[in-house]
């Protein structure tokens, strides 16, 4: 069996555990509470349960994941720390995830009523979170009398204890405070109702990283952080907050397979949208978009090659992209290449592919295949 590949993810589970660190340190100089490292989209393409191993390890109280297949994940490897599915669980998985002690999110109803007759078929308790929308569009009781109403009427319901409530910031993370304290005065106006009528839901949150990083009034009784668990900022206004020392985790390596000079008008690639204007040294690296890297990061992003910056040239192709090692003339067959990450005093950051590719580095991290194998460090 042939077990390694020279291109491959690396996950610095040191950076993991010293973020998680830097966000318990902030969350107690408000007074505390609960930190949830989400770990949804296998732990945002950095594997979920190593990461969920370190941060459980430096600190994190609870998981945070979007599907039930992935906290089933997570329990079947022996993770005892509640685990919460922040999004949709279909009906045939209730009573396994009840079983498992798994918290589902609920916003309607007819699904809470669902929910508590799988819980008294299994004869347990299903704990689960009301979801409100203040102001996302998605999943959510909508605030008003209707959903007091059936929130209240779910409080009788045998076999379902309404543990918690939560709520989702829109725009935490840009500069103005208009929305997300509306959506914050919203979501504790309801609160308040609901706790005056007898319901104690004593675990409220809604702070994202960018929430609680701008005010520990946000972070109430969890704080939910996503993104910054792996040492990237929400956006590059809440880097300007403060710039709170993060390291990111995840790197992007591979290997020269191939250097050779190709003459004056030789093309790159399919289609030829690279082609050498004199004799040109180019080097070949053999990971392509089938491993994350896009196919529409051709001809605009760089690769680090003995710590200088490296272009992209042509085409990505699905196993093989190349480089134009004009500006490494000595690099050779085996040298190292990193297409994220650092190396030596030059970086290629996730921010940076994003800006690319006028996405966000939420989506740079997740971009990482199932193909690439991670080596953790």
């Amino acid at each position: 069996m042939i077990d390694s590949r020279p291109s491959y993810a690396e996950i610095d589970l040191g950076a993991i555990g010293g973020n998680i660190h830097i966000w318990k340190e902030m969350l107690g100089k408000t007074g505390g509470g609960r930190l949830m490292a989400v770990v949804k989209a296998n732990a945002y393409g950095h594997g979920a349960l190593p990461v969920a191993a370190r941060a459980l390890e430096a600190g994190a109280d609870w998981l945070g994941v979007a599907l039930p297949q992935e906290a089933m994940e997570l329990r079947d490897a022996g993770v005892t720390a509640p685990i919460m599915i922040l999004g949709y669980a279909e009906p045939e998985s209730y009573r396994r995830l009840i079983e498992a002690g798994v918290r589902m999110t609920v916003f309607s109803l007819s699904q809470g009523e669902a929910i508590a007759a799988a819980a008294r078929a299994a004869g347990a308790q299903a704990k689960v979170h009301l979801k409100v929308d203040t102001g996302m569009g998605r999943i959510g009781f909508l605030p008003g009398e209707r959903a007091e109403a059936e929130i209240m009427a779910m409080a009788d319901l045998d076999g379902l204890e309404l543990e918690g409530c939560f709520t989702h910031f829109a725009r935490a993370d840009e500069d103005g405070e208009d929305s997300w304290r509306g959506q914050l005065d919203m979501f504790k106006g309801l609160l308040a109702r609901l706790r005056g009528r007898g319901l104690p839901l004593p675990i409220a949150h809604c702070a994202n990283t960018a929430a609680g990083m701008r005010s520990g009034e946000a972070m109430m009784d969890m704080w939910r952080v996503g993104i910054g668990v792996y040492g990237l900022y929400p956006s590059a206004q809440a880097r300007a907050w403060g710039d709170v020392g993060l390291k990111p985790a995840l790197s992007w390596k591979s290997v020269l397979s191939h250097v050779k000079r190709l003459p004056a008008g030789w093309g790159v690639g399919y289609g030829h949208t690279w082609v050498a204007e004199k004799e040109t040294l180019i080097g070949t690296v053999p990971l392509g978009y089938a491993d994350g890297y896009s196919r529409s990061l051709r001809n605009k992003a760089h690769a680090l090659v003995g710590g200088k910056r490296i272009p992209v040239i042509g085409s990505v192709c699905m196993d093989q992209i190349m480089l134009d090692l004009t500006g490494a003339p000595e690099a050779k067959p085996g040298d190292e290449v990193v297409l994220l990450g650092r190396q030596g005093s030059a970086e290629v950051s996730a921010d940076e592919l994003a800006d690319l590719l006028g996405t966000s580095c939420y989506e740079i991290a997740c971009l990482t295949g199932n193909r690439l194998p991670k080596k953790y460090i």
